[in-house]
C-alpha cells in the first residue's frame, strides 16, 4: 500500500461454527501512513443487544421475548440454537454462554 492510500480489507471472516460473526475493523485503513495493524472484531451468538457482549440482559431479553412479553427480531444473534425462532432453550442458552458454561 502507496503511503497515505488506502488499505483494501479482506473478506469478512466469519465463523458460524463458534458461533461468531463479523461485525466491525478495529482500525481505520483508509489512509494508511505506516505499519498498521487491524483486527477483526466478532459479535457472538447471544448477543440480543449488539453491545459485543454476552451477558444476563441478554438471556433475560430472549426469556422475555419466549414468553410473549416483548419481541426481538429472529437473527443469528437471538436465535441460538438455529430452529428458526426464540424459545426458552435460546435464553437458556444465552444464559450458559453469559456464565461461561457452554
Amino acid at each position: 500500500v502507496e503511503h497515505g492510500s488506502a488499505a483494501n480489507p479482506p473478506a469478512e471472516p466469519n465463523h458460524p461454527e463458534e458461533g461468531l460473526y463479523f461485525h466491525a475493523w478495529d482500525a481505520d485503513f483508509s489512509c494508511i501512513t505506516g505499519t498498521t495493524y487491524i483486527h477483526s472484531v466478532y459479535r457472538s451468538v447471544g448477543d440480543v443487544d449488539g453491545d459485543l457482549s454476552v451477558t444476563i440482559v441478554d438471556a433475560l431479553a430472549l426469556l422475555r421475548t419466549a414468553m410473549g412479553l416483548n419481541e426481538v427480531e429472529v437473527n443469528v444473534f437471538t436465535d441460538v440454537d438455529g430452529d428458526g425462532e426464540v424459545t426458552v432453550a435460546d435464553a437458556l442458552r444465552t444464559m450458559r454462554i453469559a456464565m461461561g458454561v457452554r
